[in-house]
């Protein structure tokens, strides 16, 4: 039987989780931004010059990005679960039964070869 290859989702839970606070985040600052309109067109309202306004939710709005930016960008911690079972099962089947590595499997570095000494003559 061959077994399903489990498929890795591009986001884990933790990434989701930035991005969303994000998206929120970035609502909020819109949010803060609106209104300020005045009743009548005639009278000017100051209240569109508010600390609210012109500082906090700009800086709200680019926190939420930068959030969503560091979701995208953070490394995922998601990895399929039999990873290390497949891996197990190819080394196996890349050594021989005396647990030797047998040359020119792929992902087996060649040996380097060596000239064999004749007994009774050594280097120095």
């Amino acid at each position: 039987m061959e077994k399903k290859q489990s498929s890795v989702l591009l986001f884990d839970k933790q990434k989701y989780t930035w991005l969303i606070a994000g998206l929120v985040v970035t609502a909020i600052g819109f949010l803060l931004m609106i209104g300020g309109a005045s009743d009548d067109p005639e009278v000017f309202d100051d209240a569109i010059f508010s600390f609210r306004r012109l500082t906090l939710a700009p800086i709200l709005v680019l926190a939420g990005y930068a959030m969503q930016v560091y979701a995208i960008l953070k490394k995922t911690t998601n990895t399929p679960e039999d990873s290390s079972a497949q891996a197990r099962s190819t080394k196996q089947k890349q050594t021989s039964p005396a647990g030797k590595p047998q040359p020119g499997k792929p992902g087996q570095a060649k040996q380097p070869h060596r000239k064999k000494q004749k007994p009774g003559k050594h280097k120095n």
